[in-house]
């Protein structure tokens, strides 16, 4: 058993002198971890985009509520910050998990736990991007442009939202070696 955990403390991945590592392996757990990551900086981006967004619809000579656009930009933007928050929160979880010190039985239940929260921040945020979705529709009802512009950029979300769900249980299935029941 302890030669076994030599093993294991040998494999571990050091840094190089400039900080940066020596190879470019990661663990899946480093993975998963960095994943939400990158999520969490898309959606603060994303966050503050949304008042420019407004604003060059309201300079683009629509005529439109000032309260109904605060409103949507608000919305958009507690959304954006509301799902990086959920996402910071699940990658500095992940990435508090050692495999070094912690036991096999501790790493799955915290594994599990985190693909739990990730299903129920899921739950939360879906019906607040279809409300969302429901009041950029009632901004402008008349415009078939812009209706088809949500409706395009629907599918294109919902189509790479369901690639980036089935990205992450596949990150998830691999660091439990495929049992994810």
């Amino acid at each position: 058993m302890e030669e076994l955990k030599d093993c294991w403390c040998g494999a571990r991945f050091h840094d190089t002198p400039t900080g940066t590592p020596d190879n470019r392996r990661k663990t899946a757990l480093g993975k998963l971890a960095a994943h939400y990551s990158r999520f969490s900086n898309m959606e603060i981006v994303l966050a503050f985009c949304m008042p420019l967004w407004i604003w060059n619809m309201m300079h683009n000579g629509l005529d439109l509520n000032l309260w109904l656009r605060i409103a949507v930009a608000l919305t958009g933007m507690l959304f954006c910050i509301t799902g990086s928050l959920m996402d910071r929160w699940l990658s500095k979880g992940i990435s508090r998990i050692d495999v070094a010190e912690m036991s096999v039985s501790e790493v799955l239940r915290l594994v599990y736990y985190y693909r739990k929260k990730h299903f129920q921040f899921m739950a939360i945020l879906l019906p607040w991007a279809l409300i969302f979705i429901g009041l950029l529709i009632w901004m402008l009802p008349y415009d078939k442009w812009f209706l088809l512009g949500i409706a395009c950029g629907a599918l294109a979300g919902g189509a790479i939202g369901i690639a980036q769900f089935r990205t992450f249980m596949s990150e998830y299935r691999e660091i439990t070696g495929g049992d994810t029941d």
